[in-house]
């Protein structure tokens, strides 16, 4: 057996652990816990204060979670997704919307940049290649134009110009004929003063009037046009003639 002073020294040191220090449940989580007593602050008025604390900042930290919200990893690690930057990052526009459409009349559409439009041809750029050549296409082969802002624009040039200025000149060869009406209109001319006396005049102004039609239809593609000229002039010149000689002779 242990010695009695031993036992009353042992006990001592417990009672005065005991007096000194004071054992209580955790109010929010599991487990006791020691705590010195002071004489400034008693411990029921030191534990209800902490316990206040928590509760308050318990409940702001379940409000602020309420209206913040809720992102996933990957939204979070995006620099739009921070709580410091609130606006989505603006995105460029892409290469199709700053292009203008070319619409042929073939059926194909070119994706350009217009640079201008001219009296008889379009000049463009590449849409993808913009800092290369400029190419040319003709208006008569252009439906319309669609700029990039969405307007648009008709084109009715339907055969090219020089089309049809060497259709022309192929129907009618300079100078290379010559008219047969004016030369029969040169001949009743001068008939009809002597002996055709009046029938030839006639004769020659249907042959002239003819002439001048051809003329007029295919310019510069006879090249006796003077000669039918003439004969139509002669011939009406010998009607005045003889009607004014016919009415000089029924005076007398």
């Amino acid at each position: 057996m242990k010695p009695i002073h031993l036992q009353i020294l042992i006990s001592l040191v417990l009672i005065s652990v005991l007096s000194c220090c004071t054992v209580e449940k955790r109010l929010y989580r599991n487990g006791y816990y020691v705590k010195k007593t002071s004489s400034r602050s008693p411990v029921t008025k030191y534990t209800k204060e902490q316990g206040q604390k928590e509760k308050k900042a318990s409940n702001e930290n379940s409000r602020i979670q309420t209206i913040l919200p809720a992102f996933t990893d990957d939204e979070a690690a995006k620099p739009w997704a921070s709580a410091d930057t609130k606006a989505l990052p603006k995105t460029k526009p892409s290469d199709a919307e700053r292009c203008d459409s070319l619409f042929l009349k073939d059926g194909s559409v070119l994706e350009v940049k217009i640079k201008e439009i001219g009296t008889k041809d379009i000049r463009y750029k590449i849409c993808d290649f913009q800092e290369g050549p400029d190419y040319l296409v003709e208006k008569f082969r252009v439906s319309s134009i669609r700029f990039s802002n969405g307007t648009r624009e008709l084109f009715k040039e339907s055969t090219p110009p020089q089309a049809k200025n060497r259709t022309n000149d192929a129907a009618a060869p300079k100078g290379i004929e010559k008219s047969t009406n004016a030369a029969l209109a040169l001949s009743f001319g001068i008939l009809g003063i002597y002996p055709l006396v009046l029938i030839g005049s006639v004769i020659g102004i249907i042959f002239g009037a003819l002439a001048l039609d051809e003329f007029k239809k295919s310019p510069g593609r006879y090249s006796n046009e003077n000669i039918g000229k003439v004969g139509l002039g002669l011939s009406i010149a010998g009607i005045v003639f003889w009607v004014f000689l016919i009415f000089l002779f029924l005076l007398l």
